[in-house]
């Protein structure tokens, strides 16, 4: 009936909500035909069913769904290199990494400068859409902070190349956001550089209340001085910390100044 529905359906037809829940159930009990609905979907003119195709190829890929046997006409290493040339597809798989970020195996292969020809469902990969050509790939890559659960020292990595990507340049309040949660206790040296970076590129705009920086800024305050507590006196890291306050406090941070005078006034 599927294969029917397929011949007969016409690209607005792919607008469907119900058909990724019927594409997943195909993926689990009708493989080939799932595939052939996800590829269908791959191809479509129509940008947001391409990005719905993105989310399945990758979301089977994680799931390690094999599509191989005596009929097999497709694999998911097909339906992940089909995603990876569109950008609309792309920014599927990116928001589905994003989300399962728990579920994201680190890369077997040390190098990180390695790149593979078939791409692999893992936190590598996620790091490369944080630099992806198109705009809203990055975006979507770098929300995955949001969806962050596991302990963030088994994140160390995958926030230092963060902290280095296009994508926490342009978008930095998922990742903001994460460094400043009530119970957050990032790697320190991760914190200092992710707020560094942040600071090279958006000082002038920092004390602007006008722009977004201005609303990071403040928050940039807050994990810093958090930060600040966990050093040790006289360390690199709370010179660093330091070093940080001066230069916000100079772009003019909103309540910068007072935030750091209440510090102060704790350690007297």
């Amino acid at each position: 009936l599927t294969r029917q529905w397929m011949s007969k359906a016409s690209e607005n037809s792919l607008r469907a909500p119900e058909l990724d829940a019927l594409a997943w159930q195909l993926l689990a009990h009708a493989k080939q035909t799932g595939a052939e609905l996800v590829r269908r979907m791959l191809g479509s003119a129509i940008p947001e069913v391409r990005t719905r195709g993105g989310m399945l190829a990758a979301v089977a890929s994680l799931e390690q769904i094999t599509l191989t046997g005596d009929h097999a006409t497709l694999d998911i290493r097909t339906l992940l290199q089909m995603a990876f040339k569109d950008p609309a597809a792309r920014n599927g798989v990116a928001i589905l990494m994003a989300q399962r970020i728990d579920d994201l195996p680190e890369h077997p292969d040390c190098d990180d400068s390695a790149t593979d020809t078939t791409p692999t469902i893992d936190r590598r990969l996620l790091t490369r859409l944080l630099d992806d050509p198109d705009d809203q790939t990055r975006q979507s890559a770098a929300q995955y902070p949001l969806h962050l659960t596991t302990p963030y020292d088994h994140a160390e990595r995958l926030l230092s190349a963060t902290a280095a990507s296009r994508a926490f340049t342009e978008h930095p309040a998922a990742t903001l956001h994460l460094l400043r949660r009530p119970a957050a206790a990032p790697p320190i040296d991760v914190a200092l550089d992710l707020c560094e970076r942040w600071l090279k590129t958006h000082a002038q705009k920092a004390g602007d209340i006008r722009t977004a920086a201005a609303g990071d800024a403040y928050f940039i305050v807050d994990i810093v001085l958090a930060v600040h507590a966990r050093t040790t006196t006289g360390s690199d890291q709370r010179r660093r910390t330091l070093t940080l306050l001066d230069r916000l406090i100079e772009a003019g941070v909103i309540e910068a100044n007072s935030k750091v005078d209440a510090m102060a006034d704790r350690y007297v």
